[in-house]
Order: structure tokens, then sequence, then C-alpha cells
């Protein structure tokens, strides 16, 4: 991935230096919470004719993790775990790279006005606007840059176009990912 990322933009950092940076970064303190731990689209409907919210998936629940983990969990899934398998570009309709890069450069928290007529954009400066309240710049950014890492490594599988499409969004989470820890200062 980062060989990729090295050719889109020539400023992203090596993984070692990169890895550097982000475990150089000082210890924060924060705020705990049960957490859902693996909140993401999938994992959440609403019913119909009404308002009501319904989560699913708790196999990952019950632990005690940063109030920052959920809302930084579903802010990147929100922008970058958008492939199934029967899906194409046409029904996915994901955000474009500069709308990417323009989320993904900080501050996150609180968020700023960013210009966009995509619901996923909107979604994520919601999920911000809310994840202001309980958590720090730094305690967000940091868990969302390492969970852009995380999806960097997610292994695709499935159909030729499905893995073309998704290796594309995960060198784009790396370069998400450097920007974040490259250009955050507490």
């Amino acid at each position: 991935v980062y060989k990729i990322a090295l050719l889109t933009n020539k400023n992203v950092a090596a993984p070692n230096v990169f890895l550097s940076h982000l475990t150089n970064k000082p210890a924060n303190d924060h705020e705990t919470c049960l957490s859902h731990g693996d909140l993401h689209a999938r994992n959440i409907f609403i019913r119909d004719n009404s308002h009501e919210i319904i989560l699913i998936d708790y196999y990952s629940s019950g632990k005690y993790r940063p109030m920052a983990h959920d809302p930084a969990t579903l802010d990147v899934a929100l922008c970058f775990d958008i492939w199934d398998e029967d899906k194409h570009k046409s029904i996915v309709n994901p955000l474009s790279y500069d709308e990417i890069i323009a989320l993904y450069t900080p501050p996150l928290l609180p968020p700023r006005h960013i210009t966009s007529k995509h619901n996923r954009a909107e979604a994520i400066k919601r999920i911000r606007l809310e994840a202001s309240l309980t958590s720090s710049s730094y305690e967000y950014e940091m868990a969302v840059a390492c969970l852009l890492l995380r999806f960097s490594k997610f292994a695709p599988k499935g159909k030729v176009r499905h893995r073309k499409e998704i290796n594309k969004m995960r060198v784009l989470a790396y370069i998400c990912a450097d920007i974040i820890v490259n250009n955050f200062t507490p």
C-alpha cells in the first residue's frame, strides 16, 4: 500500500517513519465508556416508518474503550468501508479523492465547514460534532489515524473489480492516516 501511496502523494511517510511518528506522540488522558466495538453502517438499521435506530452485532461490545473509539470507527467506516462484493461504484457512490483528503486533514474536531453535497460527508461531520462533546481533538484524531491504518492493511477478497476498488481506498486510508499523524500537534 505504501508504494502505491507514494506514487499518489510524494510526501507520504514510509511505514517505519509513520509508526515512529505515531508512537512518539505524547500520552493522552481520555475518558472511557462501554463500547459497541464494531460500529459501522452495516450494524445500524433504521426501523421502517420511524426514526428508531437498531444496533446489531454486539460480539465486540462490553469492553471499556476510549470514548472516541465508536464514533471514530463509524467515521472511518462511512468513508472507507463501502465495497461489498455485489456492489459497484455507481451504486456505492464514494466520496472523491479531494473530499476525502479535506475530511481527513486536521483538525477533525470540531468539524470544519467542508463544502460537500454528499450524504457520507454530512454524516461524518455530524458524527464529529457529537464526538467533539465527549472527546478531545487529539484523542479523536489518534483514534481515526489508527483506524485508517487498520483499514489500509485490510486484505480484499472477491472479484477483481471489487479488490481494485478496495485497494484504491486502502491507499487513500494510508495517505489520510499519514496526514493526520504528521499534521497534528497537541
